[in-house]
């Protein structure tokens, strides 16, 4: 047997070990607190007000599932219908503050089409915030309230995140629980996912994410803002769902920012000038096509990057540089990666066969742009009858769906 003074070097040594593979082993949790002392400051409140009209008359799901330029065209009438009432319909949400004299970051969603924006800020003072513009493709908008010395974010790398790293929002959700904090992990970094139709790349999130959370900073744990807070999904084929929360890359939409903050829109982005539809066999039948996928071109914007190229109405877009394009959110998507200047090779199906034709991106005229960021012409019913019946609809595309009726119903002798 071993003395037991011998074993004493024994039992010390192991009991080391155990220390430190007990060390190794523990999960390294950040702490928050100075976190959200500091960057927490920046976080502010929104809430919104729009006029709109309690409508009636033609039942909106007639012309639901159309592309969003034609949803608009259509709820023109149904917003000026006899029976339409004006009501004040409010939202809240969450910003945050990227510089000390008071410039704010948030969703499109969230103050996109509203006639008036307050921001209450974390000591309690409110601010009626001007409107300097945003992007509905990218869902981001960047608001103004006058003041001075203020707390500020840092924007840190999105793209040094990495799936498991501990991430935290604050915001607002549910409107009334002002300055919530909730903390998880990245579950995903690139994370495709649609939006009403829209295409994204998301951060994917654990992190607990509630109506009132969007346009809300998402920090990594070392209090630099890597993403906007945006959606979350509630329920997936009819089943609820938690634990799914979603942010806008900071990386993806940073230089955005700067441009709306300086021309109040995104100057650079791609614009093609067109009126596209998802093509599908029903459309093929009809017109007589071999194809049954693809982006049918309803109309061409006279002067447009598409003109120059020589599109036209009827072509069917099929691939860009040699990306498969099956439907309009594959295009509003794939058109997310360039800018204006660039030159691409679209495969469009015409008369019968493909061919290519080379495309450069226009961006997206001024006046458009300028006249979809006015805060006199948020509402869409206030701007229904804008820009000559033409529709933007934030995609960088032109609509004018009477150029569709005249094309297929007018002039028939």
């Amino acid at each position: 047997m071993l003395h037991k003074y011998k074993m004493l070097p024994l039992v010390a040594v192991m009991l080391v070990m155990s220390l430190v593979f007990s060390a190794q082993a523990a999960p390294v949790v950040p702490d928050f607190v100075p976190l959200v002392q500091s960057a927490g400051k920046a976080v502010v409140n929104i809430s919104t007000e729009k006029k709109v009209m309690q409508r009636g008359g033609m039942p909106s799901e007639m012309f639901r599932g159309l592309p969003p330029e034609f949803e608009r065209f259509f709820e023109q009438f149904e917003g000026n219908s006899r029976n339409a009432k004006p009501r004040t319909q409010r939202s809240l949400g969450t910003g945050f503050l990227i510089s000390s004299d008071g410039y704010i970051v948030t969703n499109y969603h969230v103050v996109g089409d509203a006639d008036t924006v307050k921001v209450t800020l974390y000591n309690g003072d409110s601010y009626d915030a001007q409107y300097i513009g945003g992007d509905e493709d990218y869902d981001i908008a960047v608001i103004k309230i006058e003041a001075t010395d203020l707390p500020n974010v840092t924007l840190g790398n999105s793209d040094s995140l990495n799936v498991g790293d501990h991430v935290l929002a604050i915001g607002n959700p549910l409107g009334e629980l002002t300055f919530s904090m909730s903390e998880g992990i990245a579950s995903s970094v690139n994370r495709a996912i649609d939006v009403d139709g829209t295409p994204f790349n998301m951060i994917q999130v654990t992190a607990a994410i509630n109506p009132g959370n969007s346009g809300g900073p998402l920090f990594n744990e070392y209090g630099e803002v890597v993403g906007i807070v945006s959606a979350k999904y509630s329920s997936y084929a009819s089943q609820s769902v938690e634990g799914l929360g979603f942010a806008i890359p900071i990386n993806d939409v940073a230089a955005m920012i700067q441009d709306i903050m300086t021309n109040g829109y995104v100057s650079n982005k791609a614009y093609l000038g067109i009126t596209p539809g998802t093509m599908n066999e029903q459309m093929a039948a009809q017109y007589r096509y071999d194809v049954t996928k693809g982006v049918f071109i309803y109309s061409v914007e006279e002067g447009s990057a598409a003109d120059k190229a020589g599109l036209k109405m009827g072509d069917v877009i099929m691939k860009i540089d040699g990306t498969d394009v099956d439907s309009y959110q594959e295009l509003v998507a794939l058109k997310k990666k360039y800018s204006a200047g660039d030159e691409s090779t679209f495969t469009i199906y015409r008369d019968g066969k493909q061919q290519e034709v080379s495309v450069t991106w226009g961006a997206v005229p001024a006046d458009q742009a300028t006249d979809n960021n006015s805060q006199s012409q948020q509402s869409q019913n206030n701007n229904s009858n804008s820009n000559n019946g033409s529709y933007n609809g934030g995609n960088g595309y032109y609509s004018n769906p009477w150029d569709i009726f005249n094309y297929y119903f007018g002039n028939q002798g």
